[in-house]
C-alpha cells in the first residue's frame, strides 16, 4: 500500500478514544496470523492512536473528567 499521502486531523481525546474503540471492534474478529491488508492498516492506525494516548498523562484526563461520585 502506498503511504505517500497522509491525512492529518485534530480530535479531542474522547473523540480519538471513540474512534480507536470502533476501529478495534471492527477488526477484533479478524485473523492475527493472516490478516487482510485492510486489517493491517487499521491496526497500524490503532497503534498510532495508542502512541498519542501514551503521551497524555492520566491525571490530566481525570482532572477534566466529570465527577459522578463513582470511583473517586
Amino acid at each position: 500500500m502506498t503511504e505517500s499521502k497522509t491525512v492529518t486531523i485534530e480530535l479531542t481525546v474522547y473523540q480519538a478514544a471513540a474512534v480507536r474503540e470502533s476501529l478495534f471492534l471492527s477488526t477484533a474478529q479478524d485473523s492475527h496470523e493472516f490478516p487482510s491488508v485492510r486489517t493491517v492498516e487499521i491496526r497500524k492506525a490503532i497503534s498510532k492512536l495508542d502512541e498519542k494516548f501514551n503521551d497524555i498523562k492520566i491525571s490530566e484526563l481525570e482532572a477534566k473528567a466529570p465527577d459522578y461520585g463513582v470511583g473517586k
